[in-house]
């Protein structure tokens, strides 16, 4: 059926417009279906989240809850909506691509750990074959003696694929490991510099640090001169 959704930006003005709601209408689906209309009529206003739903209860009186999206929408309700703020917006960004930025490094690191203990300990183990003095998760597999070992931890460790897939892989992100320490190529450096604007780094930083924050940000046009 078609019902007037009222939806009313907070601190600011109503506005009206009809919508079909039909028993499976939530919360969510109205909110999205308002804030598109509220774009489209006032696109100055800006992006907008919902801050709560207004509606009289059994007794007639007025309530203000924060709904459940998934909750099903009903003819009374009137949405109240508030503008998101672009810092608070841009802030979050910069907040989840440092934690990208941070955890990245960390997660490579960790695994790369997991390779070099455990080529530490399966050295341990004798082994025969051709290359039993070679180093490498890779090189393990082609000793009969522990292969078996490996296949046992891609079990526990809930892995799936071939073992000798994973042994590159693992081998692959420990030198990857060891290269980002010590990395100073221009793809490298470029895609860091990239990542530490992404986070907001030049803002936060760069009354404190101008020379160095100046490299990062203009690191793409310099390379080539720098490092012809």
């Amino acid at each position: 059926m078609a019902n007037n959704l009222t939806a009313r930006v907070y601190e600011g003005a109503s506005f009206q417009y009809r919508m079909t709601l039909n028993s499976s209408t939530t919360v969510a689906q109205a909110t999205d279906a308002a804030a598109k209309e509220l774009k489209r009529t006032a696109p100055d206003i800006g992006n907008t989240q919902l801050r709560s739903v207004r509606h009289k209860d059994n007794k007639g009186r007025v309530k203000e809850e924060i709904m459940d999206p998934a909750a099903k929408m009903q003819p009374s309700y009137e949405l109240q909506l508030e503008v998101e703020d672009a810092d608070i917006i841009m802030q979050r960004r910069q907040e989840r691509a440092f934690r990208r930025f941070i955890l990245k490094r960390h997660v490579i690191s960790f695994a790369s750990s997991v390779s070099a203990r455990m080529v530490s300990g399966l050295s341990e183990v004798p082994r025969s074959g051709p290359n039993k003095n070679a180093s490498g998760v890779q090189t393990f597999l082609q000793s009969p003696e522990v292969s078996g070992k490996i296949v046992s931890f891609l079990r526990k460790a809930m892995l799936s694929g071939e073992p000798a897939d994973f042994a590159v892989a693992l081998d692959e992100n420990y030198d990857q490991r060891n290269v980002a320490e010590h990395d100073t190529t221009d793809k490298y450096l470029e895609e860091t510099a990239a990542e530490l604007m992404e986070m907001g780094a030049l803002c936060l930083l760069g009354k404190e640090h101008p020379w160095q924050c100046a490299l990062i940000e203009h690191f793409a046009l310099v390379k080539s001169d720098l490092f012809a």
